[in-house]
């Protein structure tokens, strides 16, 4: 059995089950999403709500199966706990390793690295996922994004201006996104802009004076508040080409998910503020970025 224990929002559930479900398919078995995290999470950090309902192949972990896994890692000590400090070098013979029966993962394991080897497979099945969720939306055409010079710009504010996060996360300025604008525009011919952020409002003021002429999707979105809005922005988000990322988990996935050839991705140089933490945001970034 392998077992997903889900914190944080959706970006960070779609780097747990990617990485869970490279792992099923790897030894062939059944994969089991624990919720209970989530549950716990919201009396004493950020809410977040389970947002991957629709999966394919998983079962949300019983009492039953929790007992099952702690049998076999306490009893029979055949189980074993992968976590963001596992060195990777051990991943594939902890995955490998016929005498283990049972695997739980608990960590954010915001890295390619861990669903490489099946990321075609992976990625089409959270495109599939996100795609029900827009069209079960019923949003109009008009916010698809339609074009190569299409251009995706995140704002993440909220919980990140929060004091403890803010030490760790950090926030993308304003200089940030005049410079990766600047980018962009030395880039393309026409380049039309999409702005998704957790704060719409916010962020329209923010950007305001260097961008002007842009469509507020997320804004747009907020009219109709509905708890599946943020699936149905990162569907919109994929349907972009290029690409200016917030250091967050959800504006990569929108960047990873888009189909375009040759598509531009800034991002900002200093993924997270914590020096101790820096090794791991260094992997989060891909070869193809353009950093600023």
């Amino acid at each position: 059995m392998v077992v997903i224990s889900f914190k944080g929002g959706l970006g960070n559930q779609l780097f747990q089950f990617a990485f869970g479900k490279r792992i099923a398919l790897d030894r062939n078995e059944q994969l089991y999403f624990n919720l209970k995290p989530l549950i716990k999470n919201k009396e004493k950090a950020t809410p977040r709500d389970w947002k991957l309902d629709g999966l394919p192949d998983t079962i949300i972990a019983e009492e039953e199966h929790a007992n099952a896994f702690n049998d076999i890692y306490f009893g029979e000590r055949k189980a074993e706990i992968i976590s963001d400090e596992t060195p990777k070098g051990k991943i594939s013979d902890i995955i490998n390793d016929p005498n283990i029966k049972a695997i739980l993962i608990d960590g954010y394991f915001q890295d390619e690295f861990y669903f490489e080897p099946c990321k075609e497979l992976i990625s089409q099945q959270i495109k599939t996922l996100l795609n029900k969720y827009y069209k079960e939306a019923q949003v109009s055409d008009n916010l698809l994004p339609v074009g190569d010079q299409t251009v995706s710009v995140h704002v993440r504010r909220t919980d990140y201006l929060e004091p403890a996060k803010l030490l760790v996360h950090g926030i993308c300025d304003i200089d940030y996104y005049q410079q990766a604008i600047e980018t962009i525009e030395s880039k393309l011919i026409e380049p039309q802009y999409y702005l998704f952020s957790d704060d719409p409002a916010e962020a329209d003021k923010l950007l305001t004076g260097i961008l002007p002429n842009k469509t507020n999707i997320s804004s747009v979105l907020s009219q109709v508040p509905s708890k599946h809005n943020d699936l149905v922005e990162l569907y919109l988000m994929t349907q972009c080409k290029n690409f200016i990322l917030a250091n967050s988990s959800f504006s990569w996935w929108g960047s990873y998910l888009s189909e375009a050839e040759d598509k531009i991705v800034i991002a900002p140089e200093k993924w997270l503020l914590s020096e101790e933490l820096q090794s791991r945001a260094d992997d989060i970034a891909l070869p193809s970025w353009i950093r600023v």
